[in-house]
């Protein structure tokens, strides 16, 4: 189903509306680390984290 002349799908539109959320999810579940667990660890999440997500980028499942 399309919605008009260059919006895409519904079901596309609702994929990222979904990133939408869960990226505001992570960047509330950062503020509230950062605040409660100091500095040195959150900076070692963080790096931790990027590295993950790398990977995954680099090695996508089939």
């Amino acid at each position: 189903m399309t919605t008009g002349a260059g919006t895409g799908t519904a079901s596309s539109r609702r994929e990222k509306e979904d990133t939408r959320y869960s990226v505001a999810e992570y960047y509330d579940m950062i503020e509230k680390e950062y605040a409660s667990a100091g500095h040195i660890i959150f900076f070692r999440r963080l790096v931790i984290t990027r590295a993950a997500n790398n990977w995954r980028m680099n090695h996508p499942q089939k």
